[in-house]
């Protein structure tokens, strides 16, 4: 069955921005860069002339209120809907001009990589829709290729596939345009006899031989052709094969005559003779174009010499390039006839078949020249105005002709397709495990086990819960990951993987609990077959966990903050599990480093798929006040400060008074001494991904947080964390050494200011 071929995905969308195969958009547009705003906006600015038409001419076509709005939405600048162009230019050069619209927004980037990445997850879906596909069709022809190779003999090669047989017989396949093939005498140098052919594959090689020059093809008898390179040989040949037709004379299949001078045909066999089912055996060929007088019909109409009737105003111009007025158009021409004049064969060919057309009469054996001429003296004579009706009947006929063979055509393809079907069925229905049925074919697995195809056609599948009531687990085979793609057209089949590595599973089924029932189930019992190093990673750490409770004094009385500090390992049992790439453990760190602030410790982490510095304090309003410390980048000048979203919990000054007054700090002191005995410490973050680099920010209060349960007698804690690139996951630290091994980076390298900083270093 024919497999219709992925369409490529439509643009994602969110709040007037598009994300496309042509990038970020707004109302349809492209971000402009600064540069562009310049020579735009300000083209007066443009040091020489050139670059200030250049820019003008472009301003004309640009400079319009879509593109004026687009850019604005870009750059995050507020507009009305109901504001002129004048009003949307000037609102556009002043958003530009300001220090604050150099950059593009936090808000405007975050948009664009949420858009970026839904759309590479639509494109990556469609590539593995697409590789799917093509696995499919590279299977078919490897397994035509592997028959054909099988046949052992020219005539059953012949009869399966024409162009194959040609192309290991007589020809190199041609790299340009044309519908010929480059001969290839060396292959075969000794003429061929091919024997007891059908009458389809006996005019399949006429047509074919036509397509090689130099190739040519003798009638011996009602089904026997030779084939070869040398006319003599070819002849003495058919002579010996005891030639049932009249004598031949022998003639070179040239591109333009080869219609006419070839003419062995064997007669035509009645219509009741042809049988659909004999013709189905093999894919059919697509049938020759009718012929009558001289011309055929195809596809695209009538044709003779290969040549279109061409109209009396192209005739005109052909022939009479001078008469046209100097322009384009009249260098086209000439220049079109300049590339035909290259091959005079190839212009006395074109020049017969208008000749041919309307009915002229030529000599066949005139040379280019003189058969221009005597078009040209019909063109001018009105012979060309109208076609005649002695040609309009032959089309006419063609074309009826024509119609009744591709309806045949149909028949023998609808034919064809059924014995293909009822092949695989049966292949199918032998296999006999739902792995090897999924192997074969994903269709026929679905529709076997989950659905129905739509008779409406409104959509691919029709769901058929009662097939498969309870889940199914399939385990990895070659198309698992297209069977996920396909299983998405069927509407309500649920679908969850559980396991990991060798013991993924992709479970299907139309209970959503019962899905993930059955993925939790395979989640544990993986969890308890872990891998050697896996196994063995654990250990280490806990060992080394183990060691340092041993080497350490036993803590007493209660402990306040400074009882952190030193490295721990972390576990994290999501992202363990859902970013391990099973090529080796991931090792999950966190050192919190020496306390040298009022409001709480620092602490550098990484969990391999972003990394970091955290910030703990014992409350909430301490927390804040400890952000705001380190918001100030001291080797930074005043001006230079950016805005941060806590800055209005603090003094408005943008020096602190703790850095300045004493006694500020030791109230902070007092107050974090206060609540030194709770094991319960709030925390915040900034950190990086790993992958790509971005930095994710504390922009809310939402974002970023969380808190940690300390068990200081056993040296471990509990605690959640919240991203937005995991949500809110529990995670375990253990400690296993008082020295920190690394330091945290500082937190305003991490900052909104800093972030704006890189997106347009990386832009320009």
């Amino acid at each position: 069955m024919a497999t219709e071929r992925p369409k490529t995905p439509e643009p994602v969308g969110f709040k007037g921005f598009t994300y496309g195969l042509d990038g970020f958009k707004a109302y349809n547009e492209n971000r402009e860069s600064l540069a562009e705003f310049k020579a735009l906006l300000f083209p007066k600015q443009l040091k020489t002339v050139e670059k200030r038409r250049d820019a003008e001419r472009r301003r004309k076509e640009k400079v319009k209120a879509p593109w004026l709005r687009a850019q604005l939405k870009h750059y995050g600048i507020e507009y009305q809907s109901s504001d002129s162009v004048t009003t949307l230019e000037q609102l556009l050069k002043e958003g530009i001009s300001s220090c604050k619209r150099k950059t593009v927004p936090t808000s405007i980037v975050a948009i664009e990589n949420r858009l970026s990445g839904q759309f590479e997850y639509l494109l990556k879906a469609h590539h593995d829709k697409v590789n799917a596909l093509q696995m499919v069709e590279a299977d078919c022809q490897d397994a035509r290729d592997s028959e054909f190779d099988a046949l052992g003999s020219p005539e059953l090669e012949a009869q399966y596939d024409m162009d194959r047989f040609m192309l290991k017989y007589f020809a190199d396949a041609t790299t340009n345009s044309s519908n010929k093939w480059r001969p290839a005498p060396h292959k075969t140098t000794k003429p061929m006899v091919l024997c007891k052919l059908k009458e389809e594959t006996y005019r399949a090689i006429h047509s074919a031989v036509a397509r090689v020059d130099g190739l040519l093809a003798c009638n011996c008898g009602r089904a026997s052709i030779v084939v070869g390179w040398n006319a003599s040989q070819v002849a003495r040949l058919a002579v010996e094969r005891n030639a049932l037709l009249p004598p031949l004379k022998i003639e070179k299949n040239t591109a333009g005559d080869a219609e006419h001078e070839v003419k062995r045909e064997a007669p035509e066999a009645p219509e009741a003779t042809r049988s659909l089912i004999s013709a189905a055996a093999e894919h059919p060929r697509h049938p020759l174009p009718p012929r009558s007088k001289g011309f055929t019909y195809h596809w695209d109409g009538l044709k003779a010499y290969q040549h279109k009737r061409e109209s009396l105003e192209d005739l005109r111009e052909q022939l009479f390039p001078p008469e046209l007025k100097p322009g384009p158009r009249k260098y086209n021409t000439e220049r079109r006839l300049k590339e035909k004049a290259k091959e005079e064969k190839a212009r006395a060919t074109w020049v017969k078949s208008q000749l041919r057309h309307y009915a002229i009469d030529f000599k066949p054996s005139d040379d280019a020249s003189t058969l221009e001429r005597v078009l040209k003296e019909a063109v001018t004579a009105g012979r060309c105005n109208t076609v005649p009706d002695s040609v309009r009947a032959i089309e006419e006929d063609l074309s009826r002709k024509h119609e009744s063979q591709l309806k045949t055509y149909e028949e023998q393809c609808n034919a064809w397709r059924k014995i293909e079907e009822d092949r695989k069925d049966r292949e199918f229905a032998a296999l006999g495990s739902p792995r090897a049925e999924a192997n074969y074919c994903l269709y026929r697995f679905i529709a076997k086990y989950f659905a129905d195809p739509d008779p409406s056609r409104r959509a691919l599948w029709r769901a058929a819960p009662q097939k498969t009531p309870e889940p199914m687990a399939s385990t990895l085979f070659d198309h698992i990951h297209s069977l996920e793609l396909m299983s998405e057209d069927v509407h309500g089949l649920q679908r969850c993987w559980g396991g990991s590595g060798q013991s993924k599973t992709l479970i299907l089924g139309w209970d959503r609990s019962k899905v993930q029932r059955l993925a939790g189930e395979l989640d544990a019992k993986f969890g308890k077959e872990l891998s050697a190093w896996e196994i063995a990673e654990i250990e280490m750490s806990m060992d080394r966990h183990t060691e340092y409770l041993k080497s350490r004094r036993s803590p007493k009385g209660a402990q306040d903050i400074s009882g952190l500090t030193g490295s721990w390992i972390i576990r994290c049992k999501y992202i363990q599990e859902n970013w391990n790439s099973n090529s080796y453990p991931m090792k999950l760190t966190m050192d919190i480093i020496q306390q040298d602030s009022p409001f709480g410790v620092q602490a550098a982490f990484n969990f391999e798929i972003i990394e970091g510095i955290m910030l703990l304090s014992p409350t909430q309003s301490v927390l804040a006040d400890f952000m705001n410390s380190l918001e100030h980048d001291p080797d930074a000048s005043e001006t230079d400060d950016s805005d941060s979203p806590w800055r209005s919990r603090s003094d408005s000054n943008k020096k602190r008074k703790y850095v300045q007054q004493g006694h500020i700090l030791d109230d902070k002191k007092q107050k974090l001494d206060t609540t030194a005995n709770s094991s319960r410490f709030n925390l915040r973050w900034r950190g990086r991904e790993t992958g790509n680099g971005e930095i994710q920010m504390d922009t809310a209060p939402s974002y970023n947080n969380g808190h940690i349960d300390v068990d200081f007698r056993q040296a471990t804690f509990k605690g959640v964390i919240k991203a937005d690139i995991f949500d809110t996951v529990p995670f375990k630290g253990y400690k296993v050494s008082d020295a920190p091994k690394s330091t945290p980076p500082k937190w305003w390298d991490l900052s909104e200011k800093q972030w704006n900083y890189e997106c347009t270093a990386r832009w320009h």
